[in-house]
């Protein structure tokens, strides 16, 4: 159920299974071998380039980076991080909807720290609307996708991970284990490879995962 388009997603069924204890793809000690494919590179710009943030908006016409059929498809495998920067001084809000790779709705809310790059720390598999809901500073933003991967089951822990089939030690962030807000990170936790992320590099993550509750908290959505 990967999409290719915006449009194949704005009908998308959600998979979340509450409280799942089985796949056909975990095995009885629980451990997971998550292939995350070879990650496309990191994109600052490749959801929105430059969209005003001069009033309170809501946009769903993406750069064609992202709107456009791209194999893989932008947001990976299992998703990955939305990252936002403004053109200058400002402290707006912003909020993120969208799917996981389940099809399950997530909203994501970020407040703007002017021109530094503010990175989300929920795994997104599709945008559907970016929403200005409050206006101060610069009047644009570029909006794109980080290098921080997702999983497809909730892991308790990072047994090894590999990139370009060589042993790595990338960043494992831990799944939130409480109900899920707009602003709590990814309730199946998240990997963020050493190596730059560039459509060549495989990312392959050994987890240990919790097979009470495989598919983690549900997704907060506004």
């Amino acid at each position: 159920m990967y999409a290719t388009s915006h449009e194949t997603w704005k009908s998308a069924v959600n998979m979340y299974v509450d409280d799942a204890h089985f796949s056909s793809d975990v095995d009885e000690s629980s451990t997971y071998l998550a292939d995350l494919g070879a990650p496309i590179a990191v994109d600052a710009d490749g959801i929105l380039v430059a969209q005003s943030i001069a009033a309170l908006a809501t946009v769903t016409t993406f750069a064609t980076s992202y709107s456009s059929p791209v194999q893989p498809a932008p947001l990976g495998k299992y998703g990955r991080n939305v990252t936002m920067i403004a053109s200058g001084a400002a402290t707006s809000g912003v909020r993120v909807d969208g799917r996981d790779y389940l099809g399950q709705p997530i909203t994501e809310t970020f407040v703007l720290a002017g021109a530094a790059t503010v990175a989300g720390k929920k795994a997104f598999a599709h945008i559907e609307q970016v929403v200005i809901t409050s206006t101060t500073g610069a009047t644009t933003i570029n909006v794109g996708w980080g290098d921080v991967l997702g999983l497809p089951y909730k892991a308790h822990g990072v047994l090894q991970a590999y990139e370009a089939g060589l042993v790595a030690a990338g960043t494992f962030v831990t799944p939130i284990l409480v109900t899920q807000t707009a602003t709590t990170g990814d309730p199946r936790g998240t990997y963020d490879p050493v190596a730059a992320c560039n459509g060549v590099v495989t990312v392959q993550v050994l987890c240990k995962v919790d097979k009470t509750n495989l598919y983690g908290e549900p997704h907060f959505r506004a």
